[in-house]
């Protein structure tokens, strides 16, 4: 007896994918021309700037931080200034889409083109198509990694892991994983080639620069001491804060589609892998999908709770597992329609609900939803940034006068270097020597936060530092002040 509802011909569902993917392509095209914003104004502007300034510092290539092969894949896009960068996402977004329904397609499930609606519509992922973040990325490698693991192409998914660490940390945890599953199958010979990426980083850096080989590990922004300014929280944390990154119908769907795998494991001889019809294939989806999946969320879940690891408790750090949880979603929606496997109708009536609330979802009122054009838009820091340095070009103060701030975007609005220290400094610099003149920019949050300079820094030196300007915005308590170098 089959298990699922009569589909839509997968032929049908080929051109309903390509159809989707154009006029979700043009709407990114639109939004990108239309709307200036960088959906973060800390991490996502200060690896566009890693990557802009490539051709000028090409150490920016081997920085840890910034993720070299991120900074690698970004650099020729950053040329064409922030929005290259973010026509270089939306092609991410546009491929994982795509990848993710070959994937499904040829699994065997029987509606793979639910997996669009399922990831796009994420109200995170949608989001981060116009930001320079690196999660985006990292989440299409780990589908290109299943993909080619599914065709039988481990070799080559071995190498792309190994590549994983340098767009992000968490990838030498998946390194590990994927080692454990290829030892698991005795293919032994793969395991070398994990180690692929981190060879390849470690000779040219000590090549090119004269680091230190062990440079990878050596220089890990996130293992030394613990800051304590990054804070900790419970461990129900992130279940909460993955249905702001999904939206709610999504996380639904996701959760329902791990447990249900579960149970299909629990009960082999009862209960199906719905879709994935093969055993090999269901073997995959375990060590490709969904250990991946549960590994990096509990990865997260764990440092926050513990303080560990430099985490902030921030939500976008999800946005890189969310093409996982699109396919764990689509496993979800297709269990359902096994356990309703005798009422057709009632079938009908599910899918057209899944994809109707779905893609709804975004738009209705409730906290997890998009708020357009607002997150479009430039934060009130970066307004304030911009106004800044419009202030300075009408009073006519010189650009080339040394400049010290702590918000990644200051660099970015007023058009510096980040990486000349002759131009721009941070402000962790202000209790040593300064050159009269200098233009002192202190923000409301990364100038404490990060820097230790206190609002009330400048009130204890009147005597070295004079006020220019100062803007706060009370809604989003968004304050910069402007000062000189007396």
């Amino acid at each position: 007896m089959d298990t699922q509802a009569a589909p839509v011909s997968l032929a049908w569902q080929d051109r309903m994918a390509w159809l989707f993917l154009v006029l979700f392509g043009v709407l990114q095209v639109c939004l990108v021309l239309s709307f200036p914003g960088t959906y973060d104004a800390g991490d996502s502007v200060m690896h566009f700037q890693f990557a802009r300034y490539v051709p000028q510092h090409p150490e920016n290539l081997f920085n840890h931080w910034a993720k070299p092969f991120f900074t690698l894949m970004a650099s020729p896009f950053a040329q064409f200034g922030f929005q290259g960068i973010k026509f270089m996402q939306c092609a991410i977004a546009l491929l994982s889409a795509w990848m993710g329904f070959r994937w499904a397609k040829s699994a065997g499930y029987r509606y793979p083109v639910l997996f669009l609606p399922l990831l796009l519509a994420s109200t995170e992922y949608f989001l981060a198509q116009f930001s320079g973040l690196t999660e985006p990325l990292f989440g299409l490698m780990l589908l290109m990694a299943a993909e080619r693991v599914q065709s039988k192409k481990e070799m080559t998914a071995a190498w792309i892991v190994s590549f994983l660490p340098f767009v992000r940390t968490e990838g030498f945890v998946i390194m590990l994983l994927y080692g454990v599953f290829f030892a698991v199958q005795g293919k032994w010979r793969l395991l070398p080639w994990l180690c692929l990426g981190s060879v390849v980083y470690s000779l040219f850096g000590m090549w090119v620069h004269g680091v230190n080989p062990l440079w990878i590990f050596t220089e890990n922004p996130y293992g030394g001491a613990e800051l304590d300014n990054y804070g900790q929280g419970s461990w129900s944390h992130y279940f909460i804060q993955y249905t702001y990154a999904a939206g709610l119908p999504i996380a639904i769907l996701t959760w329902l589609g791990i447990l249900w795998t579960i149970l299909a494991l629990v009960f082999r001889n009862r209960i199906t892998i719905s879709g994935l019809q093969q055993h090999e294939v269901a073997k995959d989806w375990n060590w490709t999908i969904l250990l991946p999946f549960m590994v990096y969320f509990g990865l997260h879940s764990f440092l926050w709770a513990t303080g560990k690891g430099h985490s902030f408790g921030m939500t976008r750090v999800l946005i890189a597992i969310l093409p996982l949880g699109a396919l764990l979603a689509l496993q979800g929606t297709h269990g359902v329609l096994v356990w309703a496997s005798r009422w057709r109708y009632l079938q009908i009536a599910w899918i057209s609900f899944v994809v109707t609330y779905v893609m709804a979802f975004p738009f209705l009122p409730n906290p997890a939803s998009l708020h357009l054009p607002e997150d479009l838009q430039p934060s009130s820091d970066q307004l304030l940034l911009a106004e800044a340095g419009q202030f300075l070009q009408s009073k006519g103060i010189s650009s080339n006068r040394p400049v010290y701030a702590s918000h990644p975007s200051a660099a970015f609005y007023l058009d510096v270097d980040p990486f000349d220290t002759t131009s721009f400094r941070n402000l962790t610099h202000v209790n040593g020597v300064v050159t009269p003149g200098s233009i002192m920019i202190w923000d409301g949050w990364f100038s404490p936060m990060e820097d230790g300079v206190s609002p009330d820094y400048w009130r204890l030196l009147p005597d070295r530092f004079g006020l220019l300007w100062s803007k706060r915005i009370e809604p989003d308590q968004a304050e910069v002040r402007i000062y000189e170098r007396k």
